[in-house]
């Protein structure tokens, strides 16, 4: 009897284990897929495959709970036996397509993917699956195909689009990749690289404030984006946003310290602003880290490699002008400017017509404050290619360093004259106006300079005072704001934003901007003084008189008499 009552006490365990059929198993198994219980769900396919070796879903799903647990063989495996039970099952075709992908194998991808369509003809996940495939094989024109076929099967398959958006990006195809982009932002606004690649089309296009804005939104999205930080970091060092670029090339590291991309990238926006020793020490470490762009920067800009390759040439042939002013940038690139002027002046000897070499020579002169010998050669490169309308930009800088305004608002407008479209001589022929108390003319020109580039932050900042000084001190405000989103380390941007504000006798609202004029630059007198003065117009007499008394310690003449009024 006890034997008896033992063996039914096993069949009921029994009964309660595997009373279940294999098809509620794979139920079960998906309800844990859905929770990201992959461990439990491998556990429930397996005891389906056990009540039915033939149920191709419960090897389907246990491939899938493999694939996510990165058992990619196992999950091929898996999916090959759920084909052998059920040859058109085209799940699993396209399924162990993905698996392949993971190993690579991409060829066995494409041959699975072809499979799931020839089973399965509507199926536009197969479409874009056999897309990204032959993407990575090289087949672009092919990828393009089957993304719009999905597309055409799906119009609401936001990966579809992101794909093809992506494709046009490599074909340089920018116009139809943004409308590829907008589209899905339209469908899954949550979809964070389409945020990023949307940015690099609108960049390449031209429209660097939207291109911000997209590159700020994903990050936004995930702040451990590093190709966002790093995609935002290159637009800042283009709008000459050097500290802008180096902060973000920063959070780009902190988010991987090993990324050689960001090393690079921040040595680039380093040598643009002229710190190229501290340049070099980034380009090696992004050589350790294996960046394959970090040895060619190395050899152009730290190394003398370019100097080298011209120094070759020039022996072969002493008279080649052009190897002479080649070998002159690479000097002036390693801010070695006495150097480059030697080459730059051999060129001119070999080459009394030499244009170029004029020019670059001014500018290397220009680099060491010999600000009338750059304008010499800058006329005699003009004289030479009048049509030219960089040597009048350059031409028209160096006049700005001697207070020649109207010389530089001369150059500007032949600038502008042979070359409407760039924003630069219309943001200098506007500060040249501001200079000269022409604020109309000022406005008109930094609007037209925004209108080119609406991501030039110092023209809205320059177009906010104009405004000021014509006393529309709300219009003064929004532009700079404006220039503030667009670089939140302007610190003359707040200390100008709060300046009007107390106009309009908002101490409150001016209060925070002199605080953040004061963050940004600790030594700024003026910040202090207004920051005082906005004070006492809030009643806060005691609070301004200690920032009128820091400003008299940091050196301000106007100090003194403001503590003799207001403080005693």
């Amino acid at each position: 009897m006890k034997n008896s009552f033992f063996f039914l006490f096993l069949l009921l365990s029994f009964l309660n284990v595997y009373g279940q059929s294999s098809d509620e198993c794979v139920k079960k198994g998906n309800a844990k897929v859905l929770e990201q219980d992959y461990k439990g769900a491998l556990l429930d396919y397996s005891k389906a495959i056990t009540l039915n070796p033939k149920n191709a879903n419960a090897y389907i799903g246990r491939g899938l709970a493999k694939h996510n647990l990165h058992d990619f063989k196992g999950a091929i495996a898996d999916y090959s036996l759920a084909i052998q039970v059920q040859p058109g099952s085209a799940e699993a075709y396209n399924d162990r397509g993905n698996a392949k992908v993971q190993l690579p194998d991409l060829k066995g991808a494409l041959a699975d993917f072809s499979k799931a369509i020839e089973l399965k003809p509507d199926d536009a996940e197969a479409y874009n699956n056999r897309g990204q495939a032959k993407a990575g094989l090289k087949d672009n024109s092919g990828a393009m195909a089957d993304y719009m076929k999905a597309i055409v099967i799906n119009p609401s398959f936001p990966e579809a689009y992101y794909n093809r958006g992506v494709a046009r990006i490599g074909v340089m195809d920018y116009d139809d990749a943004l409308a590829d982009f907008n589209k899905v932002v339209e469908l899954k606004p949550d979809m964070v690289a389409a945020y990023n690649y949307r940015g690099i089309a609108e960049e390449t296009s031209r429209n660097y404030l939207a291109a911000m804005t997209d590159y700020s939104k994903a990050i936004e999205l995930n702040a451990a984006y590093l190709d966002a930080y790093c995609n935002r970091a290159h637009l800042k060092t283009d709008l000459q946003d050097y500290a802008g670029a180096k902060s973000d090339y920063a959070l780009a590291l902190k988010c991987n310290p090993k990324s050689g991309m960001a090393y690079a990238g921040r040595g680039m926006t380093k040598i643009v602003a002229g710190q190229r020793d501290s340049a070099c020490l980034d380009f090696n470490k992004a050589k350790d880290l294996g960046e394959k762009s970090a040895l060619s920067l190395l050899n152009k800009y730290c190394t003398g490699g370019a100097i080298a390759d011209f120094s070759k040439t020039i022996k072969q042939n002493p008279k080649d002008a052009k190897a002479y002013n080649g070998r002159g940038l690479a000097r002036n690139d390693m801010r070695e400017f006495q150097g480059a002027i030697i080459d730059f002046s051999k060129a001119i000897e070999l080459d009394g017509a030499y244009a170029e070499a004029y020019k670059n020579r001014g500018a290397a002169k220009y680099s060491l404050s010999d600000i009338h010998g750059a304008i010499d050669d800058y006329n005699k490169a003009i004289a030479l290619n009048p049509k030219d309308p960089k040597m009048y930009v350059s031409r028209g800088n160096a006049k700005n360093d001697l207070k020649d305004y109207v010389g530089v608002i001369a150059d500007e407008s032949k600038a502008i004259e042979l070359d409407s479209g760039v924003a630069e001589p219309y943001y200098k022929r506007g500060l040249a106006q501001l200079a000269l108390d022409d604020y109309e003319g000022a406005i008109k020109d930094l609007t037209k300079s925004i209108a080119i580039n609406p991501a030039y932050a110092d023209a809205y900042n320059n177009r906010g005072f104009a405004k000021y000084r014509m006393h529309d001190n709300r219009g003064a405000i929004a532009d700079y704001t404006q220039a503030i989103s667009m670089n939140p380390l302007k610190g003359n941007a707040y200390f100008n934003r709060g300046t009007a504000k107390m106009k309009l006798l908002d101490s409150d609202g001016a209060i925070p901007d002199f605080d953040q004029a004061i963050n940004l630059n600790p030594k700024d007198s003026k910040a202090y003084i207004n920051r005082g003065l906005a004070k006492m117009m809030a009643g806060q007499k005691f609070n301004g008189c200690l920032d009128i008394n820091k400003a008299l310690e940091l050196g301000s003449p106007e100090a003194p008499e403001l503590i003799r009024k207001n403080c005693n």
